[in-house]
C-alpha cells in the first residue's frame, strides 16, 4: 500500500471552467459546458481521465457525450499511453509530470471548440484526488 500526496500553485480553475491537461504538459481552461467529444474529437484520437482514473487499472475513459465537471481536472492523452504496459506507479508519475509542466505555463494549448476562461487571481490550491476503491 502507499500513499500519494500532492500539492502545486498554479491557480485553480473557476468554479465554472474546467482545466484541461494535455500530454505535452500543456493546460487549457474551458468554459463549461463542455463535453469529451469536444477535446477529444471524431472519432476519439484521445481520451479523457481524472486522476482516480489513471490511479486505478480497469477504469473507464469518459464517453464523448458525458459531460465535464466544472472546477475538475482533466487530462487528455492519447490511447496508446494506457494502452501500453504501464503500471500504477508509471501512471502516478506521468500525473505528476503533467501537473508539474501545466504548473511551468511554459506553453499555450491548441485552440478547442469550447470558451475559453477568462484568467482569476492566483490562489494556491491543492490538487483533491478522488478516493480509489479496492
Amino acid at each position: 500500500m502507499g500513499c500519494f500526496h500532492s500539492s502545486c500553485k498554479a491557480p485553480a480553475p473557476a468554479p465554472d471552467c474546467v482545466r484541461v491537461i494535455h500530454i505535452t504538459g500543456q493546460s487549457q481552461d474551458l468554459k463549461a459546458p463542455v463535453t469529451a467529444g469536444q477535446l477529444t474529437g471524431s472519432p476519439p484520437k484521445h481520451a479523457l481521465y481524472t486522476s482516480a482514473h489513471l490511479a486505478s487499472f480497469g477504469s473507464s475513459w469518459f464517453r464523448p457525450d458525458d459531460l465535464l465537471e466544472p472546477g475538475r481536472i482533466y487530462f487528455l492523452l492519447p490511447h496508446a499511453v494506457l494502452r501500453s504496459e504501464s503500471s500504477a506507479v508509471d501512471l502516478a508519475t506521468l500525473t505528476t509530470r503533467l501537473l508539474a509542466a501545466a504548473n511551468k505555463g511554459e506553453s499555450c494549448a491548441p485552440p478547442v471548440a469550447a470558451k475559453p476562461c477568462r484568467p482569476r487571481i492566483r490562489s494556491t490550491w491543492k490538487l483533491e484526488l478522488d478516493a480509489i476503491e479496492e
